[in-house]
């Protein structure tokens, strides 16, 4: 009995070894994300591809526009919290790690019509740990006023974007 009792007690103890009693691992990052806090409430944009009419359209994009601009946006595929998306001049991908950021904007930001834009004296900064053309990462916040586009006025009210990482692979 005494045996048994020894046997039981030391593959109780060696399970308990075994074991991992800290914390569970955390879920790794997907391979494209872009996430935020709009006024310290947590938005995350997961990356969602075959959107639209022809099948082409993704939720997160890093590309050209118009030849003068460059631009990294996010957007859910069904769209409450709208659009929002962070400039660059040049029409490539930005040349230095860090970047004071003087235009950005948010459409349909949680309902329809409400939208924001950096104008000055408001800016912010994106970081990049990674800028290449098959990956650009890196954090951003700003600041921006709510914008009338109908009116084009601007009001006092402003939203502040803190702690948003993204990590994107460039449209070539």
């Amino acid at each position: 009995m005494k045996k048994a009792f020894s046997i039981l007690t030391l593959s109780l103890i060696a399970g308990l070894y075994a074991c991992d009693g800290g914390k569970p691992t955390p879920e790794p990052e997907p391979d494209e994300y872009f996430s935020f806090y709009a006024d310290d409430e947590y938005f995350n944009y997961p990356q969602v591809k075959g959107l639209g009419f022809t099948g082409e359209g993704q939720t997160l994009e890093a590309h050209k526009i118009g030849g003068t601009e460059y631009v990294i946006s996010g957007r859910l595929k069904d769209a409450p919290d709208g659009l929002i998306s962070l400039y660059f001049p040049g029409g490539h991908i930005p040349d230095q790690d860090t970047f004071v950021l003087t235009e950005a904007s948010i459409y349909d930001f949680r309902s329809s019509s409400n939208n924001f834009r950096i104008e000055s004296p408001l800016s912010g900064k994106v970081i990049f740990t990674e800028r290449s053309g098959s990956r650009l990462t890196g954090t951003f916040e700003f600041q921006a006023f709510k914008y009338h586009p109908e009116t084009g006025e601007l009001s006092d009210t402003v939203i502040s974007i803190t702690e948003g990482k993204f990590s994107i692979i460039p449209k070539s």
